[in-house]
C-alpha cells in the first residue's frame, strides 16, 4: 500500500525525525506550512503561537494540495505548542480527506504534552481514519542534538518504523 509522511516543523525537531522516517521507509514526504511565516525571534514566535493555540485559530496554510486518494498509509508529524498540536497542523487536521487512512502519528515535544494527542486522535477518527503506533519524541528545547541525543532518537524511530512494518506488513512504500 502506498504511503507518505505528512509533517510540519518548525525548529527543524519534526523535520529531523520525518527525513528518518522517509529513508528507514523508502517513502516520500510531504511539508506542511503556514501561508505567512512563523518569526524566527523566539519572543514573537512563541507570542503568535500561543495566541492561535489559545484562540484555537487556523492559520491559512502555503500548501495544502494533495491528491489523498493515493495513499492508504499516513505518518503525521508535528510538534506539541502549549499542550496542543501546532495551529498549521490543526489547519491541515481539518482540511484533508481522511477516510479510509491508517495514520501513525510521531509526536515532538519538548515540555508539556497536554491533549495533542486526544485532539489529533479525535479529529482523525471524525474523518474516519484509524489511528496507530504512535511515537511520542521528547527533544530539548535547544535546537541542536548531541550525538547521545541523536542516537536515542534515531533509535527511537527506526524501533518505531520496524515495529509497523511487522504488524501491518512490509507493503508501506510510495
Amino acid at each position: 500500500m502506498s504511503a507518505l509522511v505528512i509533517y510540519f516543523s518548525q525548529t527543524g525537531h519534526t523535520e529531523k525525525a520525518a527525513g528518518i522516517i522517509c529513508e528507514r521507509a523508502g517513502i516520500q514526504r510531504f511539508r506542511i506550512y503556514p501561508k505567512t511565516p512563523y518569526p524566527t525571534r523566539y519572543d514573537a514566535l512563541e507570542a503568535r503561537a500561543l495566541k492561535e493555540v489559545g484562540d484555537r485559530l487556523l492559520p491559512l496554510l502555503g500548501n495544502n494540495e494533495i491528491d489523498a486518494r493515493r495513499f492508504a498509509y499516513i505518518f503525521l508529524g508535528f510538534p506539541i505548542w502549549y499542550g496542543m498540536p501546532a495551529a498549521p497542523v490543526m489547519t491541515f487536521l481539518n482540511r484533508f480527506d481522511w477516510k479510509g487512512r491508517t495514520v501513525f502519528p510521531f509526536i515532538t515535544f519538548g515540555g508539556l504534552y497536554g491533549r495533542a494527542f486526544a485532539e489529533m486522535e479525535k479529529i482523525l477518527r471524525t474523518g474516519g481514519a484509524a489511528v496507530k503506533d504512535e511515537l511520542l519524541l521528547r527533544f530539548p528545547y535547544r535546537k541542536d542534538l548531541n550525538d547521545e541525543e541523536e542516537a536515542r532518537i534515531q533509535l527511537m524511530i527506526v524501533q518505531w518504523i520496524e515495529g509497523i512494518k511487522r504488524r501491518y506488513g512490509t507493503n508501506i512504500r510510495k
